[in-house]
């Protein structure tokens, strides 16, 4: 029972920490994903507000409000037919500013963030977007982000992925529809320099994916800190990305942060499938309730970054970006994470590394040898994929735990 009680401390800590992100396995292509595990995600059960650091630029709590961003759905309902709510709940406005069931005192921004499966038009139904440039910020001053976020259950419509698999399986492989979604709830967050919106000109990014499993963290308030150095930094060019060094880039101003609906890897059907895609592909819809309580971007000591130091761009224990390739596409359509009303790319070809229930089994296991044996192979089936170097340090972690149980 100590052993089926770490697994159980195990499962929690990688949905919540590790699966927070494009997980990596070790069968994935050159992408824009990183195997990070500087990101993490705290459970808060309290609705006490916590205040900011000092050196912080606050976009949204319960003092400041600089959030907006777009809702095609809002704009021309009958371009999305079969969304699950009613159309004033895709608002992501004014509007949207609310307070929050159970912390009656908090102040939240509350929308639904909508991802198309099947088209790269309009894919983005919705989405934050909001832009800071007198703020005077570079990609060095930027220490962390910052969510204090909540997925509302009861406006969460994921397609089942037996429905999903089922819906898609006439037109590509199980295989790539697997790499494109395991059903969690996916956000892009990427901040951004002058003239992301437009594609004939390029402009330098950093951008990762967060992965949450709703079916174990819905209804709670999560606290999301994210460090610069668990970014991937890339120019983008006509949807197409190119890694680059964040040391070449520290002087350029950050004028805004987005903050998209996602698939597992960002892409679409139509990634896929752009040769025989056609309007009979039938159309469906990611839709992720959430209210954020925070977002607020951690600011470097300035007075340490002199010379362009580049170790004032994130986390000084990284030692590097953990970057695994050039995330360029593999076709014309790119990565845009733009949220423009003519979005025709996905948003970088991060692997999914979803993750599965990973529920401990019943099996009384007697030493820390075969506990840890188990544990691997739930781990690495629980993905549907091969199993990786970050699971490994997860069983490490395991089993000297494990260890100190069996000696006690």
């Amino acid at each position: 029972m100590q052993y089926k009680r770490i697994l159980e401390k195990l499962t929690i800590v990688r949905l919540a920490t590790v699966s927070l992100l494009f997980l990596c396995s070790m069968n994935t292509t050159t992408t824009l994903a990183q195997c990070s595990i500087d990101a993490s995600v705290e459970i808060i059960n309290s609705c006490e507000l916590t205040p900011e650091e000092s050196q912080a630029f606050v976009l949204f709590d319960q003092n400041s409000n600089s959030l907006y961003g777009w809702s095609h759905i809002v704009d021309n309902p009958d371009n999305f037919p079969g969304l699950k709510q009613q159309t004033d709940l895709y608002r992501v406005d004014s509007e949207s500013v609310t307070t929050d069931n159970e912390c009656a005192n908090i102040r939240v921004f509350k929308t639904v963030l909508v991802k198309k499966y099947d088209d790269w038009d309009q894919q983005h139904a919705t989405g934050l977007d909001t832009r800071f440039p007198e703020q005077g910020i570079t990609f060095a001053d930027v220490k962390e982000i910052v969510l204090e976020v909540k997925i509302n259950s009861e406006q969460t419509f994921i397609p089942s992925l037996e429905e999903y698999l089922s819906t898609y399986k006439p037109y590509t492989g199980f295989d790539e529809l697997l790499e494109m979604d395991r059903g969690k709830v996916n956000l892009g967050v990427t901040i951004f320099e002058e003239n992301a919106d437009d594609q004939n000109i390029e402009t330098f990014q950093g951008s990762t994916f967060l992965e949450l499993n709703q079916k174990e963290l819905a209804d709670q308030w999560l606290r999301v800190v994210i460090p610069a150095q668990s970014l991937s930094y890339f120019v983008q060019l006509n949807y197409e990305n190119t890694e680059k060094d964040l040391a070449d880039y520290l002087s350029n101003n950050v004028v805004g942060i987005r903050i998209n609906p996602e698939t597992g890897n960002g892409r679409v059907l139509r990634n896929y499938i752009s040769d025989t895609f056609d309007e009979n592909v039938p159309e469906m819809y990611k839709e992720m309730g959430i209210s954020i309580r925070k977002v607020a971007i951690r600011l470097n000591d300035t007075t340490d970054c002199a010379d362009g130091d580049a170790d004032c761009s994130g986390d000084d224990s990284a030692e590097d970006d953990g970057s695994d390739g050039d995330g360029s596409d593999d076709d014309s359509s790119g990565g845009d994470n733009t949220g423009d009303a003519d979005n025709s790319g996905d948003s970088g070809n991060a692997p999914t590394g979803a993750e599965g229930d990973n529920s401990a089994d019943d099996s009384n296991t007697s030493t820390p040898g075969s506990f840890v044996e188990d544990a691997s192979e739930q781990l690495a089936s629980s993905g549907g994929g091969s199993f990786g170097a970050l699971d490994l340090v997860w069983l490490l972690v395991l089993a000297s735990s494990a260890m100190r149980f069996h000696r006690a």
